[in-house]
């Protein structure tokens, strides 16, 4: 085959690719939730509901914004 003098690339990932990568992150995010979540409910340490409020609105948070970012 002759020498065109173009390379083949790999071609970059398309929009549908990008998006179930980013829903993937979001689900993998929102089940970490509900472990913790259900933690809180069945085993969790006394006086420590502060801080399980807390990561988990900092999980809630991270998945809002990968959810409305473009």
């Amino acid at each position: 085959m002759p020498d065109t003098g173009h390379t083949k690339k790999s071609s970059p990932k398309s929009a549908y690719d990008k998006l179930k990568e980013r829903f993937a992150k979001i689900i993998d995010i929102s089940n970490a939730s509900a472990i913790l979540y259900k933690e809180a409910e069945v085993s969790m340490p006394k006086n420590s509901s502060d801080d399980r409020t807390r990561q988990l609105m900092a999980l809630a948070e991270v998945t809002h914004d990968l959810i409305k970012a473009p």
